[in-house]
């Protein structure tokens, strides 16, 4: 920064303050015997976070507007504003409630210019009304830069009365938070909305957009311009750093996507997906950390994600929408992963409600690895390999899992949209005269119906009798003297206490679809008066061979070891 040249030294007149000017400061002092003594000394400093050098801090004349006459309703507004997360509204309210004016005027030379006028002699201001509306009147069709390009008599109203003044343009600029807090004015009042359904920026813009956008609307309309304000942290480094040019630590989303060289790592190109699915997985509101350890994380989980979309998709080769059948009418482990999936996307459409991505991406990957890869899968191969594709037996499975794609499309479509539209492409979910996924709308209140609290608890329950029973086939894979691989060359039998809570639904299950749903080759139920524990599974190889055609073990197996012709499914 340069002493002016109308300063009242000449000697300093152009002078550079850290170059020279300092120096010479000192000069002039010693010279009029002025000076006492100088020493250097390290102290505390403000420094711009920019170029790195000391601030200079210097004393002029402002533009200032005063907030004591709006602030009380300024916070009266921000009381009916939600803010995610809920503490960004303490900080809104305190910097709000603290401040009793705003210093609109910056001495930069670019920015909207403040349209005043000053007497040249004088440097009395000069501005009214005429000459508020004649710029504005410029500015529309020419743009502020008219300002800095027009002479002084093109910018004052015509016949203007200059009192034998000589007036010249002021060089102050308007604040820039004063241009974003306006923003609202035309992307709002143009488009016939009171108010934005989210305004979102990262969390130092409580002091900043949030503020002024508040205050400026206020002021002109009476009313906060949000419904919600959602904030966000930043992204660090590995090391928990500060992303910064000049450490050489920034990672670029191209990288990602395309492929590059991230903190020292080569990635490969993840594509946009990966990047919006890692972005959502973590708590944003909060700063976060990338490295590429967290990136292959994120690339499975969508890896997982589209694989089961895939499975599901291959097993509705044939399916058509209009054989839809009854809920009751479905098979027992249908009906409750129909359940979950209602009660999934209902937890999921609150998280998204609340912006909290990273719950929603939680709860959709708990239930495509867990609830349908881990069990639900397990069970249907039988069903959906073997079955008589016209049977009703099969129709059932091919239903919920096309009202589970329906879900996982759905789930995924805001945050992995190239996946989402990926599978409406190639799937009975494609509508006539639809074109795109996004065109379907959001959940329907029909999975309200399929939701039955009490059915899940019952399978909940019972899938521990199937980890159970899973823990203990794995002992006897590992044991080689009992010559197995898998569970469905086992027989079950499952020993349940009287009084067990789970004891009735069990029988209602039946010795055969129990052993579908334990995935074993058979199944005795037996009920004990007395038992330590309220399950026991007792295990044992099967004797019976394994039909080659559909691999079930049953002993209406004939010589050649196929079942019987009209027992075996694949027959």
């Amino acid at each position: 920064l340069l002493y002016a040249h109308e300063c009242n030294t000449p000697r300093l007149s152009g002078l550079y303050i850290l170059d020279g000017g300092n120096k010479e400061v000192i000069k002039i002092l010693e010279e009029e015997s002025k000076l006492l003594a100088h020493n250097e000394f390290i102290h505390k400093y403000p420094y711009d976070w920019r170029t790195k050098k000391p601030v200079i801090i210097r004393t002029t004349t402002q533009w200032f507007t005063d907030l004591t006459g709006i602030k009380d309703q300024a916070l009266s507004e921000v009381q009916g504003v939600n803010f995610f997360p809920q503490h960004g509204k303490n900080r809104l309210e305190s910097f709000i409630g603290t401040r009793d004016e705003w210093c609109i005027s910056r001495q930069r030379f670019w920015g909207v210019p403040i349209p005043s006028f000053y007497d040249e002699n004088t440097g009395e201001e000069v501005l009214d009304e005429d000459i508020i509306k004649n710029i504005e009147d410029i500015f529309s069709k020419e743009g502020s830069d008219a300002w800095f390009k027009r002479e002084v008599d093109y910018l004052l109203p015509k016949n203007y009365d200059k009192k034998g003044r000589s007036l010249v343009k002021g060089t102050d600029t308007m604040d820039v938070w004063f241009d974003s807090g306006s923003s609202w004015n035309s992307v709002l009042k143009e488009n016939g909305f009171d108010k934005a359904d989210i305004y979102l920026e990262g969390s130092d813009q409580h002091r900043g957009w949030f503020q002024s956008s508040v205050l400026l609307s206020v002021a002109t309309r009476g009313i906060a311009p949000m419904k919600d304000i959602v904030t966000h942290g930043f992204v660090l480094d590995r090391q928990g750093k500060k992303m910064s040019k000049s450490l050489g630590n920034v990672v670029s989303p191209n990288d990602i996507i395309k492929g590059g060289k991230v903190l020292g790592t080569k990635l490969p190109g993840y594509g946009v997906d990966v990047l919006r699915y890692w972005i959502s997985s973590v708590d944003f509101f909060n700063d976060i950390v990338v490295s590429p350890n967290i990136l292959e994380d994120s690339s499975r989980a969508v890896r997982k994600i589209r694989n089961t979309a895939r499975y599901i998709l291959g097993n509705l080769y044939d399916y058509k929408e209009e054989k839809r059948i009854n809920l009751d009418s479905l098979v027992p482990v249908d009906r409750y992963i129909l359940s979950r999936a209602g009660s999934v996307a209902k937890m999921i459409n609150e998280h998204y409600d609340a912006y909290n991505f990273a719950k929603a991406m939680r709860v959709l990957f708990n239930f495509v690895s867990v609830d349908l890869s881990g069990f639900y899968f397990e069970m249907l191969k039988d069903r959906l390999y073997t079955s008589d594709p016209s049977s009703e037996y099969r129709k059932s499975a091919q239903y919920v899992m096309f009202e589970v794609l329906n879900i996982i499309t759905k789930s995924i479509s805001p945050i992995l949209c190239h996946t989402a539209e990926d599978i409406y492409q190639h799937t009975p979910l494609k509508k006539e005269n639809t074109e795109s996924q996004f065109q379907l709308g959001w959940f329907t209140n029909d999975i309200d119906k399929w939701i039955d609290d009490n059915l899940e608890k019952d399978w909940d329950e019972f899938r521990l009798i199937k980890h159970n029973l899973n823990t203990k086939v794995d002992e006897m894979v590992k044991d080689k003297k009992y010559s197995i691989n898998k569970s469905s060359e086992c027989v079950a039998t499952l020993l349940i206490k009287r009084d067990y809570k789970l004891r009735e639904f069990i029988q209602n299950l039946g010795e055969s679809y129990l052993s579908e749903a334990l995935c074993v080759a058979n199944t005795h139920l037996r009920i004990v008066e007395d038992s330590n524990s309220d399950f026991e599974i007792i295990l044992e190889p099967s004797a019976e061979n394994e039909c080659p055609r559909c691999w079930k073990r049953v002993n209406s197996c004939d010589d050649n070891l196929f079942c019987d012709k009209n027992v075996c499914p694949l027959n």
